[in-house]
């Protein structure tokens, strides 16, 4: 993976540690939190491993950074477990290589310990794709 160091990160944005052996062979991914309450911003770097055979940003990966941004926000927002049950994802525009990309999520209110969650991702100011995901919470039992 590339160097942090050397990688020309926009103002605001912060890694997000690695949460365990996928993330860390498919990051980095960085965090922008928001102040008016929302969901923060998300973003990577896409580097060759994360590329297909042509060049772009594989779709697989596309679908990962989408999943993990809205779980991310689940979990910072309800700050519990969760698991997605059902993810659709629409490709519209390729990623580039070397392009930073960036996620915005919405979040729905929960309903039943389920959440549904959509997520954009934006890249060279165009929607290259976006995604519709349902995730089932596992509530801590020690919250209120």
């Amino acid at each position: 993976m590339a160097d942090i160091a050397r990688l020309n990160i926009p103002e605001g944005f912060s890694e997000i540690p690695p949460r365990g052996p996928f993330w860390r062979i498919n990051g980095p991914m960085f965090k922008k939190n928001s102040h008016s309450g929302t969901p923060p911003e998300f973003a990577f770097l896409p580097t060759t491993d994360h590329c297909n055979a042509l060049g772009f940003v594989h779709g697989g990966m596309i679908a990962s950074i989408l999943d993990s941004s809205m779980a991310q926000s689940i979990f910072d927002a309800h700050h519990c477990k969760m698991v997605t049950t059902n993810l659709n994802t629409t490709f519209l525009n390729a990623v580039a290589r070397g392009r930073w990309s960036t996620v915005s999520v919405t979040l729905n209110q929960p309903v039943d310990e389920t959440i549904r969650a959509t997520a954009t991702l934006m890249s060279r100011g165009r929607e290259c794709a976006n995604a519709i995901g349902l995730f089932k919470l596992f509530p801590n039992k020690n919250s209120v």
